[in-house]
């Protein structure tokens, strides 16, 4: 699973470049580089299953794990979110 690694050091480096921009707005923006790394982690996680398990390789339950990926992805990077209403 290192395509799982290479996801998240991209999701690192981005987060990394967009927290240039988040700084000016968040007090506590930092949190974003590793939020972010993780959710692209997780999301690639979530669709190395099939690979793992060939029983789950069907296009249904690959649209159901991209969404739960997607999921994921959204709710480790809304935290940041939910830090602009202290």
């Amino acid at each position: 699973m290192p395509e799982v690694l290479v996801f998240t050091m991209a999701g690192l480096i981005i987060g990394f470049l967009q927290w240039f921009q988040l700084k000016k707005h968040y007090r506590r923006s930092f949190s974003w580089v590793p939020l972010n790394a993780l959710g692209w982690g997780m999301c690639l996680l979530v669709m190395y299953l099939p690979k793992l398990n060939p029983a789950l390789n069907h296009i249904l339950i690959l649209v159901l794990l991209f969404s739960l990926g997607a999921t994921l992805y959204g709710a480790l990077t809304g935290l940041m979110w939910l830090q602009k209403c202290d």
